[in-house]
């Protein structure tokens, strides 16, 4: 029998394919299996992953000799067939090395771990050959050194199997190292048990009655028995979570897995609390914060179905759960489903797949959906569900907008605009919470001489610094450079240097010049970034210990605070203006998102949307509540331009310390695409230098390339780089691409 292998972690793109070796019969070798193979002129022993078998007759004109297997290292696959089926569908549709796909698909794995992932509890049996065992007493029966050994291989002779912790305890063993040894002499090994999990109930009574609007979309999306996408928008605290319970729980009861992603790893507290206290023990979380020890385990438990339900980011969409019939992704318009590493998947793509191929369903809900996401539902491809009302008879907030040229005009310079400050004074007295959006991190923004006009700037990335006043240093938020304050100008020495711009830190100060004793807390990376700071943070303001809360973007999805009844949102227009074709959309969900946090309880909310652009299309539809007039009147713009989701988009960024070398190469670059469109299938643009053209002391240059169909645009973007790569041979840059990518800076 013959074999195809690909070799585990293969970064050389020449050896990023599979490489045909011959079975031999009596390694029993299964598809999914890692196996120990000659790689390489010197034949150097490596790992491998083992993803076909095939006889002798299909292989056919072959003129170089075949090399052998020569250990399977796991008793069972370690990748079952659909995860094989991922790894091909990252490789064709994504342009992923097989290495790296595979490497997103298992937990974090050390590479001398040969242990099969496929069961939970570790036994240690005695070996086959049990005359080898016995040679080996004999030979150290004499020796004090050994007699830990002794006494292990002397009980697993009268003993079938144990458990390691129980087998230390018996024989009073104080160290693996005993073990660790006969394990290295094959005298024992280590074989694995599924242990199964006895579940409490599911806890009936914590579900909450359905309104009309919540049981008419349960109903639709039960009543389907086919796989199907649906598109659930529904109104910042309609319930959406509640229908998802209650269609969660009829999975878990027919003894099938879900998996719940949410886009950021600050909506994990509240969903896995609402989700535990109706499923206990069937819930898990993962995330990129938790151990590698502690995500394995978790891999491992849901691999058998311990766990039923996986909540978690957008890397949760791979975990192996058997019976899997529902996926749903939260808050799906996030931009963080789509990776920005290697594989550069999309979650709601990968759950599409998997979807189709365990014939189940998949819920994409938003109170603001992507327009990629809504347009598929005004086509009819994606089921369109709404609930267009406040669950628990709850209202929409009131919105109002405040002109700060006004502001400005009658005297006032401070950051919050007096109808803002006079409605946090009238909440707080009153009992109630107030959570206030900037989208900005730090204390001011830039610092500058008023003398020159000189700024401030990071030598890597040619930013301004942000300043941080808790350490009074000046920061970059990009390649995060610190610097000391300067007390003078270094153009022109003079002394009048001056923050400007406005940051969380700064919202943050003067709430406490004037709201201290009512407790103020801040939420941005700045706080955040330590073990239990974020669940601290959160608690404390859902216990009313803090009544104000400030924060960038991370306060404004999925959290659920019944007493906040006043929004503040400063700057509203400060991402109207990014050189991004997306940049009224994110305005547009990030302020619908965060007013959707007031008046979720029985009191009506407030929101006091500060602007300098009060005119603006994108805000007049917000106070109007005009959804549907903005979706209409974007995707008219999108199709005039020829921008998703109308075309697809394939992006390439050369960039080097060396900016005449980004600038030659990147032109050279452009020629082949330019020479290899000959029919002009595909629109170029550029090059041209990235929105941040200097970056971790690295400069950039990109190409986008806009056009139609996927497929082949994804295999022109490629080979016009591959072709550069062959004939222009360049040094010391770096190339990266992406296909439909979110990220446009």
């Amino acid at each position: 029998m013959f074999c195809s292998i690909i070799i585990n972690r293969a970064t050389n793109k020449a050896i990023d394919k599979p490489f045909t070796y011959i079975l031999p019969e009596h390694l029993n070798a299964l598809v999914g299996s890692r196996v120990m193979v000659p790689f390489g002129p010197l034949n150097k022993l490596t790992i491998g992953y083992l993803i076909n078998i095939v006889s002798d007759e299909q292989i056919t004109n072959i003129d170089f000799k075949i090399k052998t297997v020569i250990e399977v290292l796991d008793e069972e696959p370690i990748l079952n067939q659909e995860q094989l089926e991922m790894v091909k569908f990252l490789v064709e549709y994504y342009g992923s090395s097989y290495a790296a796909a595979i490497s997103t698909l298992l937990p974090p794995i050390d590479k001398h771990d040969i242990k099969t992932a496929v069961a939970t509890t570790e036994f240690l049996y005695k070996a086959a050959d049990d005359q080898a065992i016995l040679q080996y007493l004999n030979k150290i029966s004499h020796s004090k050194t050994f007699a830990n050994q002794a006494k292990i291989l002397n009980f697993l002779l009268q003993n079938d199997g144990q458990i390691v912790s129980e087998l230390k305890n018996t024989l009073e063993l104080n160290t693996n190292s005993s073990i660790n040894s006969l394990l290295k002499l094959k005298l024992i090994k280590r074989v694995f048990w599924q242990v199964r999990v006895q579940h409490m109930p599911i806890c009936y009574d914590k579900f909450l009655p359905l309104n009309s609007e919540q049981q008419q979309a349960y109903d639709q999306i039960s009543s389907c028995s086919d796989h199907n996408t649906f598109l659930l928008e529904g109104v910042t605290g309609s319930g959406k979570t509640e229908v998802f319970l209650h269609l969660i729980r009829d999975a878990v009861e027919r003894g099938e897995s879900v998996i719940v992603l949410v886009p950021e790893i600050a909506l994990t507290r509240q969903t896995v609390n609402r989700f535990t206290e109706r499923f206990g023990s069937r819930v898990a979380l993962t995330h990129s914060k938790l151990t590698p020890r502690k995500r394995r385990e978790i891999y491992l438990q849901a691999k058998i179905q311990n766990v039923q339900i996986v909540i978690g980011p957008r890397s949760a969409v791979f975990m192996p759960l058997p019976r899997l019939s529902l996926i749903i992704i939260d808050e799906e318009h996030d931009g963080s489903y789509k990776s920005d590493m290697v594989p550069k998947f999309n979650a709601i793509e990968i759950a599409i797949e998997r979807m189709k191929h365990h014939q189940g369903k998949l819920i994409l809900a938003s109170a603001t959906p992507s327009l990629e996401s809504y347009y598929q539902a005004t086509l009819g491809i994606y089921e369109y569900l709404k609930l267009n009302q406040r669950a628990k008879n709850a209202t929409m907030p009131t919105i109002s907008i405040v002109d700060m040229r006004e502001e400005l005009a009658a005297g006032n310079t401070k950051i919050l605009s007096r109808r803002l400050h006079n409605a946090i004074v009238d909440t707080v007295t009153q009992g109630k919470q107030v959570m206030i959006l900037l989208n900005r991190r730090g204390h001011s923004t830039f610092i500058s001489c008023r003398s020159c006009g000189y700024v401030a700037k990071c030598a890597y990335c040619d930013q301004p610094f942000t300043y941080h006043q808790k350490n009074k240093l000046l920061i970059c938020h990009h390649c995060l450079n610190q610097i000391q304050v300067p007390t003078t100008c270094p153009e022109c020495g003079s002394k009048y240097m001056q923050f400007f711009g406005n940051g969380t830190q700064k919202i943050e100060e003067y709430l406490m010049m004037h709201f201290s004793h009512y407790g103020i807390a801040r939420m941005d990376l700045d706080t955040v970034s330590k073990k239990n700071e974020l669940e601290t943070l959160l608690q404390d303001f859902e216990k009313g210990a803090t009544k104000l809360l400030v924060g960038t973007q991370m306060i404004s999805k999925g959290h659920d605070f019944s007493n906040v009844t006043l929004v503040g949102i400063i700057s509203a227009d400060s991402l109207l203006y990014i050189p991004d074709f997306r940049a009224a959309e994110k305005t547009y969900q990030l302020i619908t998102q965060t007013l959707g946090r007031s008046g979720r309880g029985a009191d009506q909310g407030k929101v006091i949307i500060q602007t300098h652009s009060p005119q603006n299309d994108v805000l007049i539809n917000i106070q109007n509540g005009s959804q549907p007039q903005f979706y209409k009147s974007e995707l008219i713009t999108r199709k005039i331009m020829g921008y998703p989701p109308y075309n697809h988009l394939f992006s390439v960024m050369i960039s080097s310390e060396d900016e005449q070398s980004v600038i030659q190469n990147i032109k050279k670059l452009f020629a082949y695409y330019t020479h290899y469109n000959k029919k002009k299938l595909f629109r170029l643009l550029g090059p041209t230098a990235a929105t941040m053209p200097k970056l971790a002391n690295k400069f950039r240059w990109k190409i986008m390339i806009i056009g139609q169909p996927r497929d082949i645009l994804l295999f022109y973007g490629r080979y016009c780089i591959d072709k550069f790569n062959e004939y222009e041979k360049p040094k010391k840059i770096n190339i990266i691409w992406d296909i439909d990518p979110r990220n446009m800076i």
